[in-house]
């Protein structure tokens, strides 16, 4: 451990000068900061001493990273009441310019180069298979993991796992680690023994990135992100670095005038780019930009959220911005768009984890993405059966190699069924999230009056099927149509007729896994702008309680097969 130096110089033999008494509470104001005990202890102090705007760190601060700094195993030592305290100490400087914990952070890049490297990984193994060709597919499986779920209109934010690594060892020992090493796309004409990049980063960062002093580790970081803040032009592009690998605290002392001078246009609702590659659409190149609240939501980072929204006040509604132009021109924001937008994302992505954080902890709102096409899009995503689910989010962790010898037919449904489930998991959160039933069946479907039609076989014919739909109102017909595809998928997995459900028996089914469960109270007085249903209904009440019906007339489809019964009752 560190001594703790005394500024009281010792007295001289000869001639002493008369005593000075000295107040209790003024000892600590006249006592002088103890020498570094090393140069990484010098190093770090100075670090902490910026981002404190100048001021001098408390004594007890620099005492403990004296000795943490001495003592190689220190962070580790347990037992002693000084030892307790200084990894408090040390924890809470983490906390203060990192992130959340040395823990948390560690852990989002671990969980990163896990999932990275499985996927390569999956890819690779399937090459393979194919004698070196890659299974052919719409998009390439990183893409498909990173940007946008609902097409290739939005590049998505992509961290990269060689930074995260440098940001916790260096960019030497990284050099070190990687030299010889190549990509997994790059291993099909290399030797059998040359390492998998992914896999080096990955072994290194859960053996010995998990290790590393905690004294290390803050020094590490800090001056990594030093060095990037000094290469960025603009702060806004250190922000987007601090959200884009997680680090709350970084976050924090940026907006707070940290690693730079206090900048009154960064702040929490800065608009970030969700990616620095732009996408071609339609001929011209476009980027989509979004808060760091909204941007650490569709990464995955729970801790970024909750410090925007608890201590830097982050507005939840905070615009959307889109740069799109044959050369990238301005930058138009839209207002009342974010906030439904990264709910899609979340919910699009299979991340519950995101969704409840979002739900619980900053009030989102499910009346934001269930009407219109939000609705039908994720609808479509939970309930829609696929016979090739592409998605590694949705897959259910079933592997090529699961099915590589089955019949086509068994194949596809290994596939649909192993994605079918992941799919009701995200349901059964979204019920226990509080999602209201009347959203997703704001008008229900009338299953008595259809068992009484059935029974009366007066549901048999095309003709009376037609008759049926056409004598509905556009918002049962909207209502048979989605518990008919619900049902549809639901039978599509079962492998004989007796198992099967009619509509109103799976209407039932699904209308009970609501029993008991609390929907979630609408906040329509704080975010009215953000709630096309409530307006809606205020249209409708200003209109005297008029339903707001578009027309009942059949649409020129000849026959009217679009008034039809929409499956076989």
């Amino acid at each position: 451990m560190g001594q703790i130096f005394s500024s009281v110089r010792e007295e001289e033999e000869v001639n002493p000068p008369p005593a000075k008494k000295i107040k209790t509470e003024d000892f600590n104001t006249q006592m002088m900061p103890p020498p570094p005990s090393s140069a990484k202890a010098s190093k770090l102090i100075s670090l902490l001493v910026e981002l404190n705007g100048g001021k001098p760190l408390d004594l007890a601060v620099i005492s403990a990273i004296n000795s943490a700094c001495s003592s190689p195993n220190s962070s580790s030592i347990a037992g002693t009441t000084t030892e307790e305290t200084l990894n408090s100490t040390l924890n809470k400087l983490f906390t203060d310019h990192v992130g959340q914990s040395p823990q948390i952070v560690i852990n989002h890049a671990i969980q990163f180069a896990s999932d990275y490297y499985d996927r390569e990984t999956n890819l690779f193994n399937e090459t393979e298979m194919r004698g070196g060709n890659p299974p052919i597919r719409g998009r390439d499986v990183q893409d498909e993991w990173f940007d946008s779920p609902t097409g290739s209109f939005a590049k998505g934010p992509r961290p990269d796992y060689k930074v995260w690594l440098e940001l916790f060892l260096g960019e030497e020992r990284v050099e070190e680690l990687l030299d010889g090493s190549f990509p997994l796309r790059e291993l099909h004409d290399k030797d059998a023994d040359v390492p998998a990049e992914e896999h080096v980063v990955w072994e290194a960062l859960k053996d010995e990135v998990t290790k590393l002093p905690l004294c290390d580790l803050l020094l590490n970081v800090l001056s990594y992100v030093r060095s990037k803040s000094d290469e960025c032009e603009d702060r806004v592009d250190i922000l987007r670095f601090a959200v884009l690998y997680g680090l709350d605290g970084v976050t924090r002392d940026l907006i707070q005038g940290g690693y730079g001078d206090l900048d009154d246009d960064l702040t929490i609702d800065t608009l970030l780019e969700l990616s620095d590659e732009p996408i071609r659409h339609h001929g011209f190149e476009q980027k989509f930009y979004l808060s760091p609240l909204h941007l650490g939501a569709i990464l995955g980072y729970p801790n970024i959220v909750l410090t925007a929204i608890n201590e830097l006040e982050a507005k939840i509604d905070a615009p959307l911005g889109l740069q799109g132009a044959s050369t990238l021109g301005d930058l138009a924001t839209y207002d009342h768009l974010s906030p439904s937008y990264v709910m899609e994302w979340v919910i699009l992505k299979n991340m519950k984890a995101m969704l409840k954080t979002l739900i619980e902890d900053c009030g989102f709102q499910f009346r934001w993405v269930f009407h219109g096409n939000f609705k039908a899009t994720i609808c479509k995503r939970i309930f829609e059966l696929a016979e090739y689910e592409d998605n590694p989010r949705w897959s259910g962790g079933l592997l090529e190699e699961d099915y590589a010898f089955e019949s086509s037919r068994v194949r596809r449904r290994m596939r649909s069924a192993a994605a079918y489930k992941e799919q009701m998991k995200m349901l059964d959160c979204l019920i226990d999230l509080g999602l209201p039933f009347a959203l997703l069946f704001p008008t229900e479907v009338k299953i008595d009056e259809l068992d009484q039609l059935h029974k009366a076989k007066k549901l048999e014919t095309s003709k009376q099927n037609r008759d049926y739909m056409r004598s509905l109102s556009r918002k049962e017909r909207e209502a048979i149509d989605l518990a008919a595809e619900m049902s549809s998928s639901y039978n599509s997995l079962k492998n004989s007729e007796a198992e099967m459900l009619t509509l109103s028996d799976y209407y039932r089914m699904l209308k009970k896994k609501w029993e008991g469960k609390e929907s979630q109270v609408a906040r329509l007085d704080e975010f009215e702008a953000l709630d096309p249903t409530w307006r809606a209904e205020r249209r409708r009440q200003e209109d005297g309680g008029r339903e707001d019906e578009e027309s009942d007339d059949e649409h020129s489809y000849g026959s009217g097969s679009s008034y039809e019964f929409p499956c076989d009752y």
